[in-house]
């Protein structure tokens, strides 16, 4: 498998896990239409914005398996949003979270506040997978 230009190897236990994943995905065609419609609305913005901010264009599947695209999904770790970014995550890219707005749950300041942290991290890692 290729992810951001490099070369991964998938164990057979972990295709095993991700055909699990695909199968629960599609056992509920509604619920798979719902995913689809949600992928549609947003994933241009998200292609968009990685594009213009220089990340792989892979890092567009993230707030997929993160939220299914979601806005105003909270995890049990209090990460919240397409990216599922935890508070502090998200304060020291700038990120506004206040009483009034939560910018974790919008599109496009979300994925701009995704990519730099991820662009710091591979300014330190020169490796996309570890960033």
């Amino acid at each position: 498998m290729r992810f951001a230009d490099m070369e991964l190897y998938i164990t057979p236990e972990a295709k095993e896990e991700i055909q699990k994943k695909v199968t629960s995905l599609t056992r509920s065609p509604k619920h798979y239409k719902e995913i689809f419609d949600r992928i549609n609305l947003y994933m241009h913005f998200i292609e968009r914005e990685l594009k213009e901010l220089g990340l792989p264009e892979d890092f567009k599947y993230i707030p997929i398996q993160e939220s299914f695209l979601v806005a105003d999904e909270i995890s049990t770790s209090q990460a919240v949003g397409f990216w599922q970014l935890k508070k502090e995550c998200a304060s020291e890219v700038g990120i506004r979270m206040d009483e009034y707005i939560d910018e974790r749950m919008h599109i496009i300041a979300s994925t701009r506040g995704f990519a730099k942290y991820v662009k710091r991290h591979h300014a330190y890692f020169k490796n996309w997978l570890y960033s």
